[in-house]
């Protein structure tokens, strides 16, 4: 196709003919191959696990290996680890999430996460 017909629509008897044309057409025996061949290389290999022994060498080689600064130190952090320590303090003492939250200007998802031990879960182990 020239440029000059880039982006224009083909009438319905041009799609018929080229449809036609391409009807009974076949890839052969070496093309099916080659075709095989590149898909093995491009396909993500869903379903794929690794063995036991891979498994457990992936665990060992992850220990240690935190994925930056925790707490306070993280650089946007809001609270502080006296923040937390309070937190826990008064939501034993009946406070709720929400009131906390404003206590401390962060949502009362933060408080909650915090009070679950999926934010400052190094912190929350002490509790």
């Amino acid at each position: 196709m020239s440029r000059a017909h880039a982006g224009r629509k083909k009438s319905a008897e041009t799609r018929a003919r080229m449809a036609a044309a391409n009807i009974g057409k076949r890839h052969g025996t070496e093309t099916k191959a080659k075709i095989s061949a590149a898909n093995r290389l491009r396909q993500p290999r869903t379903g794929w696990t690794h063995s036991q022994e891979t498994r457990e060498k992936l665990s060992a080689a992850l220990i240690g290996r935190g994925l930056g600064p925790k707490g306070e130190r993280q650089g946007n952090s809001k609270l502080t680890a006296s923040d937390i320590r309070a937190i826990f303090d008064l939501k034993a003492q009946g406070m709720s999430q929400r009131a906390i939250g404003a206590r401390f200007n962060v949502h009362q998802v933060t408080i909650s996460k915090i009070l679950l031990g999926k934010a400052w879960g190094h912190l929350a182990e002490s509790h």
